[in-house]
């Protein structure tokens, strides 16, 4: 793993959410320590929820231990810290989801 990839992986505080989050789907899953695999993997329809922080507020609560941090792959332009997504209403807004 290249240098620069094992600074980005040691900066993030374990246990990390992480998701990929779409217009019609998101899935989540936790990582508990560097290089485990994923557990605990969810998918929920962006639909069933008014935002980001209601989706979270349902899936959070499932995991075995809550996140100290995340990580998501986002299908929108990411120019700053509230990314809007393409092809649905929801904003990610750092701030509100931290």
């Amino acid at each position: 793993m290249p240098d620069n990839a094992v600074d980005a992986v040691q900066s993030f505080r374990f246990p990390v959410l992480v998701g990929d989050i779409g217009g019609t789907n998101a899935r989540f899953a936790l990582v508990v320590e560097p290089g485990s695999a994923p557990v605990s993997a969810r998918r929920i329809r962006v639909a069933d929820y008014q935002n980001p922080v209601e989706a979270l507020d349902a899936v959070i609560p499932e995991f075995p231990v809550r996140p100290a941090s995340a990580f998501f792959a986002i299908a929108g332009p990411v120019e700053g810290p509230c990314v809007p997504l393409t092809n649905a209403p929801w904003i990610l807004d750092a701030a509100e989801i931290g």
